[in-house]
């Protein structure tokens, strides 16, 4: 199965986790289907980012396309019954089931709708696969479904979930398991643990570090003990999709991390490094949370070579490197100022060439208060005895006396005499002087 090209399902394709596995698909040449309804989580999750998130991933999925390879994305969701109808036209050779209530916080601020994802939501596709003859069903559980336990749990541990989303993950790995006593639908069941990584959303354990140093706020450790298993999203991607295609993983279980327990306290320590800010600040562990520590991936490495490449330290760089580049994140935390425009007093761009003022000899300068958006005028050359001078209307120019007459002229509409070699009209009903 490994080396052939598959129809492939993947719920839930444009979450975090199931658009890495996209991505490893996609690279390996296989036929890919995506569903996945683009849910909101009841709200807890902000709308714009998420909204933010969804368009990264699906730009960044449609830009692999090739020749090579073969995409399809439907918004239905899982509990729909018209997804019968895909399941008959594509007659899949896998479903990866990732469509489901991410955590714990989110199952907990609405558990009806986590039940309606992770219970009926997987029943109906247990239904498809076993009705469309499905040849391998692998459902991604949780390092969760052990409650508290020490370093180095195996996959034979006995499970005690503690709070509904352990619960329902570990009850959906039973109804998995009963399908294939009853039905013959073979399956895989994964366990990861602490993913994070580039376009998650913020609510996760590395998110919240990340950005509360990012912002200078104080990184909040629950309990400076406690561990996690920490593992990057793109190891838990690879280990999906080779369980997935691999012969050896049938009807068996996995966990699925880096195998390396690191205390909150040292993994807050870190990001305050890498970031370069941020305080941390210790509080008492979470009760509603397990104790928890590294889990063992021997039986992983066994069947399907399964090794994670990315240690905590390198990946945080790349998580933190991605925040830094990020169109979404650089506009919420590094918010253009506005800028304040100020209007000139004298506007002259709508003002034509002809009209704009020119440079006046130094011995006639052109007073300001002449030069006004509604009064801009077109200066002269300085008058000689040889050009005629022109008077405006009810403009005398300043401090010039009317050309010489030879004679005095009447008021009542008489022809103004002067000089032959400077004749000057007059509009104006002034009495000029006598020579």
């Amino acid at each position: 199965m490994k080396n052939e090209k598959k129809k492939i399902l993947v719920t839930g394709g444009l979450g975090f986790i199931g658009y890495n596995v996209v991505l490893r698909l996609m690279n390996l040449g296989h036929i890919i289907s995506i569903v996945d309804t683009k849910t909101t989580y009841g709200g807890l999750i902000d709308k714009e980012e998420l909204d933010a998130l969804h368009k990264e991933r699906f730009f960044s999925i449609a830009s692999r396309v090739t020749d090579s390879n073969h995409l399809n994305i439907y918004t239905i969701d899982i509990n729909n019954p018209e997804l019968d109808q895909l399941f008959q036209a594509e007659q899949f050779d896998a479903v990866i089931h990732l469509a489901s209530f991410p955590r714990q916080k989110v199952v907990n601020n609405d558990p009806m709708q986590g039940s309606k994802a992770m219970s009926e939501g997987l029943l109906n596709l247990l239904e498809l696969s076993r009705k469309h003859n499905v040849g391998r069903f692998t459902y991604i559980s949780s390092s969760m479904v052990y409650g508290d336990f020490i370093d180095g749990v195996t996959e034979e541990a006995v499970c005690k979930p503690q709070g509904q989303y352990a619960i329902m993950k570990y009850a959906g790995e039973l109804l998995v398991k009963d399908y294939t006593r009853q039905y013959n639908l073979d399956h895989t069941i994964l366990r990861p643990s602490a993913v994070y990584g580039p376009v998650d959303v913020d609510d996760r354990v590395i998110s919240k570090f990340m950005l509360n140093a990012r912002e200078n706020k104080p990184i909040r450790v629950f309990g400076k003990m406690e561990k996690l298993d920490f593992t990057f999203v793109s190891d838990v991607a690879t280990g999906i999709v080779d369980a997935t295609l691999s012969p050896r993983a049938v009807n068996e279980t996995y966990n699925l991390t880096r195998s390396q327990g690191v205390t909150l306290y040292d993994a807050a320590r870190m990001v305050s490094q890498i970031v370069g800010k941020g305080n941390i600040d210790v509080k008492n562990r979470d009760a509603n949370y397990p104790t928890r520590g590294k889990l063992s991936i021997a039986k992983a490495y066994d069947h399907f070579r399964f090794d994670p490449a990315v240690d905590l330290n390198e990946g945080l760089m790349m998580y933190n490197h991605w925040f830094e580049n990020n169109e979404y994140w650089q506009n919420k935390l590094n918010p253009k100022k506005d800028v304040i425009k100020v209007t000139p007093v004298l506007d002259l761009k709508n003002v034509t060439e002809e009209k704009r003022v020119k440079k006046i000899p130094a011995k006639k300068p052109v007073t300001t208060s002449k030069v006004t958006a509604g009064n801009i005028i077109k200066a002269k050359p300085p008058v000689t005895k040889k050009e005629p001078v022109k008077a405006k209307a009810k403009t005398p120019v300043k401090k010039k006396a009317p050309a010489k007459a030879k004679a005095p002229v009447k008021t009542t509409k008489t022809k103004t005499t002067v000089k032959k070699k400077a004749p000057a009209k007059t509009k104006a009903k002034a009495k000029p002087k006598a020579k």
